[in-house]
Order: structure tokens, then C-alpha cells, then sequence
């Protein structure tokens, strides 16, 4: 019997084992990342392409056309696809992002022959009917309408709008009239050129056996195109003007948004300036919520990130106050910042945030879908096992010298972008 009135021994994490994969090629060349492991009959397949709205030429014409796989296709219609997909105890998703799109399938092994057909169809044979298209273009216009009256999405918009500007696709902004300008035409025209054998990557998880790869080579091998070249290079503009306040009358919170474009996963300070960022607002102990939310009150949360994207990086710091606590709290904020920039670090505290984010990777390698999930954010940045491994070897060695000339590197106040939603009365 466990003697529940004594702790568990504490033991500090020395390291996290990162499994490696296996690559093999479909018949048609597409490189697989095979993930075999956990105890579980289940697979999953996640199938990646470079699709993602920085490659659309048109507005909202990539996250249509991923959201629109699933409602049709030249054999079967949306309503037999989720049925089907449900009957055999499966999941079918489709998902995007600013730079890739994907389907996704989870399956156990003995119900994955009877839904890959569904699979194959989604992925090949598309039709994107009409009236599905105004449906969720409906829908989407209506929930666009709604969020135009949350100071967190406006704040949200506006603030990756002035770090890379209108022109940029990270920070061009949706407009209304958008939503009336999207024919079934452009989701056919980007899913041809988009969505090709040229321009993909297959994540394989879970009781991966040579039956389960012949089946997936089966249905997935389809003919090789080339893919559209990129045409949004253009490169980020960010705002001259580095404070932003857009007025939202009577609003009895104001949203914030303080940060700037940053290093991204290649450069070699990344993972500490990862580290530097979970001590100022990366996890619930964090400075800025023992600050902010614990001993002002001024919020119920405040985080700061680091958002690594495939053309560029950013940080940024963010939360909701009270209308009349906007100016104190971005005054607290910087005070943070300020201090993380002059002053050591404790070393009790560095110790807390090591453990913290060792215990975040032991967590991330847990299982075969986390560890695949874990291998795609270094895949797809064209990254290595060196990536994983330097970035342990920074959290269990970073120094308080270290944590303070990162932050005074990158933190720097006088370069950071602000954008407030709100009502003027700011105290």
C-alpha cells in the first residue's frame, strides 16, 4: 500500500530521451515520418502541406479551401464521410495555420482499411460544392462580426497588422467585404496547385506495421505536380509609430499587446531567449503573473510567447484590465521587463523555471502522438535532433548572467510595439 501522508521523492530531470523516427517514401516520393511506438492499436496520419495562408494570392482563400475537404467529394458527401468516419470509431480533421494545412486521421489499426477510402477521397477528389461554400462562408463572416466586437481580437489583428503590415501575409488583416469576394473557382484553382505530392509530408504514429504503411502507400500515392511557387516574399514592414491605441467606447476592459519580430528556431539564442520568456510571463508562476494578476489584481491572466513562424518569428506580451488599470498595468509591464534586463535572476528561481520546463518536455515526448507532434516542430523548420537536444542542454546549463544579457538583447523597451483596445479612460 502507497503511505499517502509521505511525498513522493522529488528528482530533478537530467534529461529528456527524444525517440527518433524512421523515414521511408511513399511509391510517388513523398518522405514519411514514422513514429512506431505505445502500446495502444491506434495509428494516426497526419498528412502536411505547404498551404497555408501565406501562400494564398487571395484573402481567405486557404483556410476555405482546408475547411471545404471534408464537405464533398466526387464519390461521397460530407454527411456519408462523417458518418462513415464515426461508425468505425474514427476521427477526421482538417487544420491550418499562416504557413502549412493538414488532414489528419486517427484510427485503430483493425478499422484503418475501411477509412482510408474516406481518407483517399478527401485528399484526392474534392469537389467543394457550392452550397457548402456559402454556408461556411456565412458562418464564418458572422463569427468574423462578432470577434470585430472583442477588443481581444481587434488587439489581436492590429498588433501582427503593425509588426508586419498590410502588405506582409502575417500581418494583412481580413475585411469584411472579403467574405463576398471567394468563388469555388479560387478554393479549386489553390487546392490544385497547393495540395500536391511535390509539396507534402506524411507524420505516421502510433502500432505502425508493414501492412499499415502498404495500405497508406496505396491511397495516398498520388501522381507527383509541382506546386505553386511562392509569391507573397514580400518582406515584413512594421509600423514607425510604436504605441497604438484604438478606441472602443465604454469598454469596461481594455485588451494589450506589447512585443516586437524576434530570432526564430535556427538562431543559436533561441532557446534561451525561450527560457528568458518563461521567466517573465511563460507559465502560471511566471514575474508578470505574480506581478499583474497575484499582487495588483489588475487581471485574470497574463502570459508572454515566442511564435515561431516558417518566414519569421515574434514575442509578445498578452492580456485584459480594467479600463481604468490600463496605463498601471503596461507600466508594471515594463517594469518587469526592465528588471529581468539589469538584475541576476535567483537562483532558486531559474531552478523552479529548469524544472518547469524540463517537466513541459518529458510531457511533449510522452506517448506517440506527442512525440510526433514534438518531431514536426523541427521538421518542418528544416531543423535536426541537435535542435532538441541544444535546447535541453540550455535549460539544464542557462546561467543568471546568461538570462540577464539575453534579456537584455532582445527585451529591449525601447523597440517594443504596444496596441491597446479600449475606452480613453486610461488611468
Amino acid at each position: 500500500m502507497i503511505d499517502r501522508s509521505v511525498a513522493p521523492v522529488h528528482k530533478e530531470i537530467k534529461s529528456v530521451n527524444l525517440d527518433d523516427y524512421e523515414l521511408k517514401y511513399l511509391s510517388n516520393g513523398i518522405p514519411v515520418y514514422i513514429f512506431n511506438t505505445g502500446s495502444q492499436n491506434i495509428v494516426s496520419i497526419e498528412i502536411m502541406f505547404d498551404a497555408g495562408s501565406f501562400n494564398q494570392s487571395k484573402p481567405l482563400v486557404a483556410s476555405c479551401t482546408n475547411a471545404l475537404l471534408m464537405e464533398g467529394t466526387s464519390k461521397y458527401s460530407s454527411q456519408q464521410i462523417n458518418e462513415a468516419v464515426d461508425f468505425y470509431g474514427a476521427f477526421l480533421q482538417t487544420d491550418i495555420s499562416k504557413d502549412v494545412a493538414s488532414i489528419a486521421l486517427y484510427a485503430l489499426n483493425k478499422q484503418l482499411h475501411n477509412v482510408l477510402p474516406y481518407l483517399k477521397e478527401v485528399l484526392l477528389n474534392p469537389t467543394f460544392p457550392e452550397h457548402e461554400l456559402q454556408t461556411h462562408l456565412s458562418r464564418i463572416k458572422q463569427q468574423f462580426l462578432v470577434n470585430l466586437e472583442k477588443n481581444s481580437s481587434i488587439a489581436r489583428r492590429e498588433f501582427l497588422n503593425v509588426l508586419y503590415g498590410d502588405k506582409h501575409p502575417y500581418g494583412r488583416k481580413a475585411k469584411v467585404e472579403f467574405f463576398d469576394q471567394i468563388y469555388r473557382e479560387d478554393l479549386v484553382q489553390f487546392w490544385a496547385k497547393n495540395y500536391t505530392s511535390k509539396n507534402c509530408k506524411i507524420f505516421l504514429a502510433g502500432k505502425i506495421t508493414a501492412e499499415v504503411f502498404k495500405s497508406i502507400d496505396s491511397s495516398i500515392s498520388f501522381p507527383s505536380a509541382n506546386s505553386e511557387e511562392l509569391n507573397n516574399l514580400t518582406k515584413p514592414s512594421s509600423a514607425k509609430k510604436f504605441k497604438h491605441f484604438i478606441e472602443k467606447p465604454n469598454s469596461v476592459q481594455s485588451a494589450i499587446r506589447i512585443g516586437k519580430r524576434t530570432i526564430g528556431k535556427s538562431h543559436h539564442d533561441f532557446a534561451k531567449l525561450q527560457v528568458v520568456n518563461t521567466i517573465l510571463g511563460g507559465y502560471f508562476g511566471s514575474r508578470l503573473m505574480s506581478n499583474i494578476r497575484e499582487d495588483k489584481g489588475y487581471t485574470y491572466g497574463i502570459g508572454s510567447f515566442i511564435s515561431p513562424q516558417k518566414h519569421d518569428s515574434y514575442f509578445g506580451i498578452s492580456t485584459e484590465v480594467g479600463a481604468d488599470m490600463s496605463q498601471k498595468a503596461i507600466s508594471e509591464i515594463y517594469k518587469e521587463i526592465e528588471f529581468l534586463r539589469t538584475t541576476l535572476v535567483s537562483d532558486l528561481e531559474l531552478n523552479l523555471v529548469k524544472s518547469y520546463l524540463m517537466g513541459e518536455l518529458l510531457k511533449s515526448v510522452d506517448g506517440p502522438f506527442s512525440l510526433a507532434e514534438r518531431w514536426k516542430g523541427i521538421i518542418l523548420f528544416d531543423l535536426d535532433k541537435s535542435y532538441f537536444d541544444s535546447l535541453t542542454n540550455t535549460i539544464l546549463n542557462i546561467t543568471p548572467f546568461e538570462v540577464r544579457d539575453i534579456a537584455e538583447k532582445y527585451l529591449g523597451s525601447n523597440d517594443l510595439y504596444e496596441v491597446v483596445v479600449g475606452s480613453n479612460n486610461m488611468n
